[in-house]
């Protein structure tokens, strides 16, 4: 099978499973559903973002962010002169907490959080050059449905901005958070 006809039949595949989301008795799921099918091409309100995001993945992400600050800093202390400056673009981290909820990436989010640092991570994950759509340099999500140009429309189709109360209720239920 060539790629161009397996990228069709998974194309085909997601849209009868977001079809069959859309009569799911789960508001999210109907929700997700419409922005993927273009039905509404609004962003979530706030709201859905904080009543389906569990404080165990935002502990989580929160976690992995903190590491990863170190991480890049400790890397070249030399280049991150003033570590505040890295803590500047952790909210964008957080920002799009809902994109790897919905994409169902809680499974596997040790591994879309993850520093590549070789090209041979290549099949497993796609390293954006300097700063990617976390804001953050060096992270690399895993493919989703094979379909890379997906995730960049899905995420420039629903980019919002932080809020304050998404910041109280990350700094309310996780701890070190500082922002």
């Amino acid at each position: 099978m060539d790629k161009k006809r397996k990228k069709q039949l998974v194309n085909e595949l997601r849209i009868k499973r977001l079809e069959a989301m859309l009569a799911s008795d789960d508001p999210k799921d109907v929700h997700y559903a419409k922005v993927e099918l273009g039905i509404i091409p609004e962003p979530m309100t706030e709201e859905l973002i904080l009543s389906t995001a569990p404080v165990d993945l935002v502990k989580l992400v929160v976690t992995r962010a903190e590491d990863k600050i170190s991480a890049i800093y400790n890397s070249d202390p030399r280049k991150y002169k003033d570590r505040e400056l890295l803590w500047g673009i952790f909210p964008e981290y957080i920002r799009f907490l809902h994109d790897i909820y919905y994409f169902e990436m809680m499974v596997f989010i040790g591994d879309c959080v993850k520093y590549v640092d070789s090209e041979d991570d290549k099949d497993k994950a796609r390293l954006i050059e300097g700063y990617n759509f976390f804001g953050f340099p060096g992270i690399a999500l895993p493919m989703i449905d094979g379909d890379w140009e997906g995730i960049e429309k899905w995420h420039d189709r629903h980019r919002t901005a932080i809020s304050e109360s998404l910041i109280k209720f990350i700094r309310d239920n996780v701890s070190n958070f500082t922002y």
